[in-house]
């Protein structure tokens, strides 16, 4: 905890308890997990990604996914890293 002399001064208008400083992310574990406080490791089964795409590659996803009659782009998505990947791991 840190000593509330290390906090800066409050504004008149805040109330409540002072916010403590938040607790580091837990570092990575070699499996691409991370460790809880417990020390117990948990493994990572999917990531979030963000990213741009050009409508080229949107309206082409859409059209398989029309196809596949599928309600995302996700599962799409996913084959198509997944065999670029394992293309590029192959050459």
């Amino acid at each position: 905890m840190i000593p509330s002399s290390a906090c800066p001064p409050r504004h008149p208008d805040q109330q409540g308890p002072r916010r403590t400083a938040r607790r580091p992310p837990a570092p990575p574990t070699p499996l691409g997990g991370t460790r809880s406080p417990s020390g117990a490791t948990d493994r990572v089964r999917s990531l979030a990604l963000n990213t741009y795409v050009p409508v080229d590659l949107v309206e082409a996803i859409d059209k398989i996914k029309e196809q596949r009659g599928v309600s995302g782009r996700a599962p799409i998505i996913e084959e198509a890293l997944r065999f670029y990947i394992e293309k590029q791991q192959g050459a």
